[in-house]
């Protein structure tokens, strides 16, 4: 919000130093922007966000400008500009803050790692997309505060530095350069404001050091050459080295003169150096030639100098091959698609074939929806012992692995029936509302004439209006977050028969509801809920409640390090809501996809899932006599061969959680999944027949391959979630490094760019100790040259390749 104005005809005088001076304009030609002040940052930030455009070209911030005097420039050039506000570089006035715009060469890779080098080098500002923004090809515009206002000249030479900073960060990282619009380098330049679509993240942190950045700026301007990494040898040559000199980079050679290589070797060996890359080969031979030159007359022995990364690629690796951090996970099994049946297995291979997402997912999803349409029919009956049909799922992948859009297909026809829901809720609720003041005036005309006989016959007159209308029930379906209370809440008012999905799992485990104070309340709700769905509760304000007849589908889309904390959580743990979970946690498959020029709406298998799960979402509910919210499904039993497959699992599964046995240390999820195989069956047998009794053979079988499946996932996968938070960061750490390549690593560059979770000092000394005391780490003698500076503690890396 602009907390105030400066009329156009009037210099900008700031109150103070906090206040921001900005002009605000609408479209590139307006020459003659407003003037504005804010109070502070925060406002001037907040501004940016709120001041949006409907298209493209719109509003636009630039440096404050000053009134065109009637010089010789403005009569010759701008004379209607004279009197006014004019965005000019003569004009332009001294700012708080600096703009970039990005519109060519990013990958989606360097959106998110500048991002991230954002966030973490604790600047303040905005970054929002632009119009031309896609998923595929990044575009943005950053607005970063200073502490201090610079002028025109200044503020150029500041982005330019800035600009260097984020290029080297890219490529630390092994991503390119970005492209930049270097007009924007100019404060008089016009700066788009973000879109009503425009994606905008907040940088939380400090102003920019303007000092810093003129410093770092007047290196690049003295070496005359705007390039990125021209930049980086410029700063780390100027500030480490000293002007025109490379001690370092003799050492190195040194060393290899030494052990006896010859010129071409060395030369080859040199190329390594992110500081001796873009070097031509005449300098590398003057160095070496200087010191073959220094060595021979001893004037310099070597034992003194510093150590380089090409030393150890000549002595060779590591001694010894590394101990295992972990157990390794073995790869899972493909996921077995054909035993999801008619409907549901063309509906996954449409979905595979178009979002090409990890098949466990698909199915996870496909099955946690069925499980949502179906799951207040019918429950399974076997041996007097009472299941219901709600499903609960723990599927895991990482970012990118499109969870969010295979969640979206697989739940298409919920949402529309849940937005069917609300149609006619909002119109049964206006008819309760004038129901309920036509039952309001009758009981105070009841209470008006039973005041004038002293209060008798009002009993009478009570009985006979009756109770009040009955409110409609609150058409919610799903809900992504969820505490015990507000399940309690939903279900109180609400449709009996309701799901908890979300893609992003850490708003539940994150929760409230998972707090260390609520979190054994909460998983002790739910597990009453899935067990026989029923909800209690007990207040000191209202007494006890408890509902009976209500049902739970779940599915929680999470990334591994969601998972990882759930997974090793006590409570969870203890109270049986992960057992209770079937677990998915397949092998991505971004990287290996394709575009798939196809709509998912119009595939013949997606139109018939929607149209059949439909069609189980509108069936009546079967509920108990007299209740409009108590379920009472009708019973599925078993066909005798089915029953026969089902004992002989359930037998198979009981051996296997005999000490030693296979299961023995997954005995919380192999004592489930006899129900679960019942659980999954019964949804399946719904989906096909929606008056179906009984669970026929075929279907048992495909219940059964599923349980079974989902079993192995969590022996495969349950062992390696219970480690210990120092081999957590170790393993984090480690497969960091082998995955951007790195050879050796230094403390800033990860509490920078590596793994989140060990981004403080104290946590990755923990972490790298670990390291060096299984054999993946050796400590580098002396410290060395790494990424332009001299490194006090440097480790040399093992390659994966060593196993």
């Amino acid at each position: 919000m602009i907390t105030a104005t400066i009329r156009s005809d009037q210099p900008v005088v700031l109150k103070s130093i906090a206040e921001i001076p900005f002009s605000r304009g609408f479209g590139v030609y307006d020459n003659h922007p407003e003037q504005y002040v804010v109070t502070d940052a925060s406002a001037f930030l907040e501004m940016i966000n709120t001041d949006r455009g409907r298209a493209k070209g719109e509003q636009y911030i630039c440096a404050p400008c000053a009134i065109a005097s009637s010089d010789a420039r403005h009569r010759s050039m701008f004379s209607s500009s004279i009197g006014k506000a004019h965005r000019c570089s003569s004009c332009i006035q001294p700012c708080y803050w600096l703009g970039f715009d990005i519109d060519s060469s990013m990958t989606p890779r360097s959106f998110e790692t500048l991002k991230e080098y954002l966030r973490h080098s604790k600047a303040n500002g905005v970054i929002y997309t632009t119009s031309s923004h896609t998923p595929e090809r990044p575009r943005c515009r950053i607005i970063l505060i200073l502490d201090r206002m610079l002028n025109r000249a200044d503020r150029i030479q500041a982005t330019i530095a800035m600009r260097a900073r984020i290029d080297s960060a890219l490529l630390m990282v092994g991503c390119d350069a970005v492209g930049w619009d270097r007009s924007c380098d100019r404060p008089e330049q016009p700066l788009f404001l973000p879109l009503r679509g425009s994606h905008l993240e907040f940088l939380e942190g400090r102003p920019l050091t303007a000092e810093e950045l003129l410093v770092e700026g007047a290196i690049i301007a003295d070496a005359g050459k705007d390039d990125a990494r021209h930049n980086i040898r410029s700063i780390a040559n100027r500030l480490e080295c000293g002007a025109g000199n490379h001690p370092t980079m003799v050492s190195a050679v040194a060393k290899l003169v030494r052990a006896g290589l010859g010129d071409a070797a060395i030369h080859a060996a040199m190329q390594v150096e992110a500081w001796s890359r873009d070097m031509p080969d005449i300098e590398v031979q003057r160095a070496i030639d200087g010191a073959r030159a220094k060595l021979g007359s001893g004037e310099w022995t070597p034992p003194s100098m510093q150590a380089s990364p090409d030393d150890f690629s000549i002595i060779g690796g590591l001694p010894g091959v590394p101990e295992p951090l972990r157990r390794s996970t073995p790869p899972p099994t493909p996921y077995p698609l054909d035993a999801l049946g008619e409907v549901l297995q063309p509906a996954a291979e449409a979905i595979r074939r178009v979002i090409q997402a990890p098949d466990a997912i698909i199915g996870g999803a496909l099955l946690a929806a069925t499980s949502l349409a179906v799951q207040a029919q019918a429950d399974v009956h076997i041996d007097g012992r009472v299941l219901p049909l709600s499903l609960w799922l723990l599927s895991v992948a990482d970012s990118g692995e499109r969870k969010s859009a295979v969640d979206a297909e697989a739940m298409r026809a919920a949402r529309e029936h849940e937005e069917a829901l609300h149609l006619a809720y909002s119109f049964e609720i206006e008819l309760h509302a004038a129901d309920m003041s036509e039952w309001e005036a009758k009981r105070d005309a009841a209470k008006s004439e039973a005041k004038k006989a002293k209060g008798e016959g009002l009993a009478d007159k009570m009985r006979i209006l009756g109770p009040p209308p009955t409110i409609p029930l609150l058409p919610r379906v799903t809900a992504a977050d969820f505490t015990a209370e507000g399940l309690f809440k939903l279900l109180s008012v609400g449709v009996p028969g309701i799901g908890a999905f979300t893609d992003e799992a850490a708003l539940v485990f994150g929760g409230h509801g998972m707090a260390k104070e609520t979190v054994m309340r909460t998983a002790g709700t739910l597990c009453k809920l899935w067990d026989n769905g029923t909800l209690d509760r007990v207040r000191s304000g209202d007494g006890a409640l408890k509902l009976y007849g209500r049902r739970l589908a779940l599915h929680l889309l999470a990334q591994p390090v969601i998972a990882e904390a759930a997974l090793s959580d006590a409570v969870l743990a203890g109270q049986g809501f992960l057992a209770r979970c079937l677990l998915a946690w397949p092998e991505g498959t971004a990287g290996g996809r394709t575009y798939r020029p196809e709509a998912l709406r119009d595939d013949p298998a997606m139109q018939r899932l929607k149209t059949t799960l439909l069609e189980r979402h509108r069936l009546p509910l079967p509920l108990a006599m007299g209740e409009r919210q108590t379920l009472q499904p009708r019973a599925l039993g078993l066909v005798d061969g089915a029953k026969a497959a089902w004992i002989e699992l359930h037998d198979a599964v009981e051996v296997g959680m005999r000490p030693n046995g296979q299961y023995a240390q997954v005995k919380p999820w192999a004592s489930k999944t006899p129900e679960q195989a019942l659980r999954i069956a019964g949804v399946l047998a719904l989906l096909a027949d929606a008056g179906a009794t009984t669970i026929d053979n075929a279907t048992m079988e495909r219940g059964i391959k599923l349980a079974r499946w989902y079993l192995d996932e969590a022996l495969r996968i349950a062992g390696s979630a219970d480690l210990s938070p120092v081999v957590r960061d170790a393993d984090a750490l480690l497969h960091w490094l082998h995955s951007s390549g790195r050879k050796f690593v230094y403390s800033q560059v990860v509490l920078q760019y590596g793994p989140i979770r060990i981004r403080e000092r104290s946590a990755f000394q923990r972490a790298i100790g670990e390291l060096v005391r299984a054999g993946w780490a050796l400590p580098v003698e002396g410290g060395m040259l790494l990424d332009g500076a001299q490194r006090r503690q440097v480790w040399r890396i093992t390659g994966p390749e060593v196993i």
